[in-house]
């Protein structure tokens, strides 16, 4: 079973299709189970429905042990008792000195995320090759994707005014998980430009399949991103900041960052 790792004071998606025979459904009661170390932890009754058959909450982590969760969505379906798991691990960050057998990891105990916020997006869009040459979205892109979802979570009632100096932490990862959203739009607005399928070493590639995918993948984040947005706005008072890059301006272009220069979200 794939574990998903989380760093001690990120926020945590959990997240669950209710899937019955290829068709998605409303259970009576849904529930998130929650277990560590195989003792119960806590039981989640408040989920926010996306759609049909499609549930979500979003948790802190900050006040969780390190450590394995199993996480148990349950409900009831036509009478029949629904149970699905995943497992998740929270872990301290941390940070590698040294290279190669003699490298050490050391916890960070600034619990501070290790990558402006290009960067970081980067990498949670699995576009983080050591060769630029190789990446699908440039800096430019992606700092056009966190200014549009920062202007986006601004305007929506109760409007604000944040630029990027000032961010309430509790914002972050909903606006990576907006960015990421109009990523894999972009995605797919580049495939439909060219819908044609072509044969690679005698694998059909069908461009229609790669854009309904991206299309897809886009609507159920987005879907995510608008009511977390919504949720967030609803309740939020007087956040605190969070780790933010300083910038002049919400549309500031971030140069590359060297180790020695790097600032941190």
């Amino acid at each position: 079973m794939e574990i998903k790792k989380y760093t001690r004071g990120s926020q945590v998606t959990l997240w669950h299709k209710f899937l019955i025979k290829g068709s998605l459904i409303d259970p009576l009661n849904p529930i998130i189970d929650i277990r560590y170390n195989g003792q119960p932890y806590r039981i989640i009754d408040q989920l926010t429905r996306i759609a049909v058959g499609y549930y979500y909450y979003n948790m802190e982590s900050l006040d969780m042990d390190g450590g394995i969760y199993d996480i148990y969505f349950k409900g009831t379906i036509d009478g029949k008792d629904y149970s699905y798991m995943y497992r998740i691990e929270i872990v301290d960050n941390m940070v590698v000195y040294g290279i190669g057998p003699e490298s050490k990891n050391i916890p960070n105990t600034n619990n501070i995320l290790p990558s402006d916020p290009i960067s970081r997006l980067r990498i949670e869009l699995g576009d983080a090759s050591i060769d630029p040459s190789k990446w699908v979205f440039s800096d430019i892109e992606l700092q056009l994707f966190l200014s549009e979802t920062l202007d986006d979570m601004n305007v929506a009632p109760p409007r604000t005014i944040y630029v990027w100096s000032g961010v309430p932490g509790l914002w972050i990862p909903n606006i990576l998980l907006g960015s990421k959203a109009r990523a894999l739009l972009t995605m797919s607005i580049k495939i439909a430009a060219s819908p044609i399928s072509y044969n690679d070493k005698g694998v059909q590639i069908s461009k229609l399949a790669q854009f309904n995918n991206y299309k897809s993948l886009y609507e159920s984040i987005w879907a995510i991103y608008r009511a977390e947005k919504d949720r967030i706005k609803r309740t939020s008072n007087m956040p605190v900041s969070g780790w933010i890059v300083s910038a002049q301006s919400p549309y500031q272009i971030f140069p590359p960052l060297r180790a020695s220069d790097r600032r941190f979200w």
